[in-house]
């Protein structure tokens, strides 16, 4: 990928600088330190050691505002497409709320990109590190393609058990809707939703349209349709959740306890239950997990330590 001018010209002269080199041969060798780097030049220097490597960077950053501040500067430097930030919204297991579908599709696509080699760098902040995720089977997407044939039926509950919902018309991210022959669908990490004509059960057509108009243009011979949800979703789910739950509440949980567990019981859900689904997986991973081959930066590691702390207490 060529950089963009002038830091095409530049970075080879970073690049054969000796301190480069030593600094590299450190990082190698498992203790790389460098001090009053400020993030834009970071941002650079750490990028050209990702090209130079072949291996992805996973830059721990403290806070949200650090870490768009990094991908700012890698757009500069490197162009669009070589960055990704894993959201991890600023929620515990214990907030009954729920990160909005657009911080999903981010999250989502984030680890998908980094998974599949597109990323050099991905930026994280320290709620990231107690995350509970799927393996990579998890996040394997739906193939659409022109001439396939699918039962609309059990695509709805495949993409329900996805995180996706069901609404009248598409106009956001997330959301999908049925009109006799027509299935519209707004998949993560895409910039416009997708429209599959079908003759009887085949896709006669795949295209793109546009939200406010809702004309079509653009036509596709597939198309990927990655998950909203890391862990199944959907009302199987949910029962298999309250059967979990109710071993551990006790004989006389709290009446909001009750609640819980009897909407989850009738295939229901409450606002942040999808926190809960990790205990339903036979196995998690951490994020160092899921990617084994990445090398790790940490970016300011007091202001890190700091954010461990708290967010470590608000989890106990």
């Amino acid at each position: 990928m060529m950089r963009p001018a002038p830091w095409g010209e530049l970075s080879p002269r970073i690049a054969e600088n000796p301190l480069f080199a030593t600094f590299s041969a450190h990082l190698a060798a498992g203790r790389g330190r460098a001090t009053r780097l400020p993030p834009p030049a970071a941002a650079w220097i750490f990028d050209l050691l990702a090209e130079q490597s072949g291996k992805p960077f996973v830059v721990v950053v403290p806070h949200e505002s650090d870490a768009y501040a990094w991908l700012e500067s890698l757009r500069l430097v490197a162009g669009e497409g070589v960055g990704g930030y894993f959201a991890t919204p600023s929620l515990s297991p214990y907030q009954e709320a729920e990160a909005s579908l657009t911080v999903r599709a981010q999250e989502v696509t984030a680890l998908a990109d980094a998974l599949a080699g597109r990323l050099r760098a991905l930026l994280v902040t320290p709620r990231a590190l107690f995350r509970r995720l799927p393996e990579a089977a998890g996040l394997t997407p739906i193939r659409l393609r022109r001439g396939d044939e699918i039962d609309l039926d059990e695509l709805a509950l495949r993409l329900t058990a996805l995180g996706y919902r069901r609404v009248d018309l598409v106009g956001e991210v997330g959301d999908f809707a049925v009109r006799g022959g027509v299935f519209d669908l707004f998949a993560a990490g895409d910039e416009e939703p997708l429209r599959l004509d079908l003759f009887g059960n085949e896709i006669e057509s795949l295209r793109r349209f546009e939200v406010e108009s809702q004309r079509s243009h653009d036509e596709l011979r597939e198309a990927a349709v990655l998950p909203l949800a890391l862990f199944p979703e959907g009302p199987d789910s949910a029962r298999r959740l309250a059967r979990a739950l109710a071993d551990v509440a006790g004989e006389e949980p709290g009446r909001e306890t009750r609640d819980h567990l009897t909407t989850l019981a009738d295939g229901g859900q409450f606002a942040g239950c999808e926190n809960l689904l990790p205990l339903l997986a036979a196995r998690t991973l951490t994020l160092a997990d899921l990617l084994p081959d990445a090398l790790w930066v940490a970016f300011d590691p007091a202001a890190l330590g700091a954010e461990v702390a708290h967010h470590g207490q608000r989890l106990a």
